[in-house]
């Protein structure tokens, strides 16, 4: 798995007190009318013989991100199709202790010029800030 632009990195606690993560953050990809979010998360496990799925990894939640324009005061969210959002399968998106998996989510292109995002994963995260937005 190639990893492109990281430009932010955290390292969280993960819920039930399995361990951590390490979460990356690749540049935004703007393409026609979408743009993509990509993540990538390390585990450090406490149980080093088991696995952590997206889900999990989102306390038991789908892999909705959300990006804020701070300075247009805008909010984008993943888009759907149906009930289908376009994003990365949250229950077959796993990896081991100290192994990487990768998520993704499409969301709809900038408007009115903005150039970064604030990047939200899930409500139980901190917020990934001034993410930059390339072409």
């Amino acid at each position: 798995m190639e990893k492109g632009d990281i430009v932010a990195t955290q390292e969280v606690t993960l819920t039930g007190d399995r361990g951590t993560a390490t979460v990356e953050i690749e540049a935004l990809r703007v393409d026609g009318q979408v743009q993509t979010l990509t993540v990538f998360v390390t585990p450090h496990l406490t149980d080093t013989s088991g696995s952590l799925s997206l889900f999990h990894f989102l306390d038991m939640h789908g892999f909705r991100p959300r990006l804020v324009d701070k300075a247009n005061l805008k909010e984008y969210s993943t888009l759907e199709k149906g009930a289908e959002a376009w994003s990365s399968d949250s229950t077959a998106t796993e990896a081991g202790d100290g192994e990487t998996f990768k998520a993704w989510a499409v969301l709809a292109a900038p408007e009115d010029g903005a150039t970064s995002f604030d990047v939200t994963i899930s409500h139980i995260y901190p917020r990934f800030t001034d993410i930059p937005v390339i072409s």
